[in-house]
């Protein structure tokens, strides 16, 4: 797995891990970033099947406790109604400060867990993790 350095140029920074599997490697890295034992995995219907449940056991297997919870596919996961949604789900779960969020698929998943994080942030520190094929992106926001 190779780390590559996303400078923002403004003092900020974040990192992708590119490599071959990596979604089923998700656990371990988030382990190593010292993130909070609860998540809330936030995923696109359409990788239900497919990568949620590599995802999922990774992340079980290195001890975090996963709430799934699912948003419409494609462009129809970007209105607010689906943010909505997904805020409505980590209520209902009881999920806190201590909580982190994992996005998995593509650039609608980032969309909806940046979107998310505005809406529902209650910490100064908020971790996010974007989840797709072949890479991983952690940040700090």
């Amino acid at each position: 797995m190779k780390t590559v350095r996303i400078e923002l140029g403004d003092g900020r920074a974040y990192e992708d891990l590119v490599g071959h599997d990596v979604l089923s490697q998700a656990g371990t890295q988030c382990r190593a970033l010292g993130l909070q034992e609860r998540c809330a995995l936030v995923y696109d219907q359409a990788l239900h099947d497919t990568a949620l449940p590599r995802v999922r056991d990774s992340l079980t297997t290195a001890g975090f406790e996963c709430v799934t919870i699912a948003y419409d596919r494609g462009e129809a996961g970007k209105r607010l109604e689906s943010v909505e949604a997904i805020i409505g789900h980590m209520i209902e779960a009881g999920l806190d400060r201590g909580t982190w969020v994992a996005a998995l698929g593509g650039g609608v998943s980032a969309e909806a867990l940046s979107t998310t994080s505005v809406s529902a942030r209650r910490s100064p520190r908020w971790a996010a993790t974007e989840l797709r094929q072949g890479a991983m992106t952690a940040a700090e926001l």
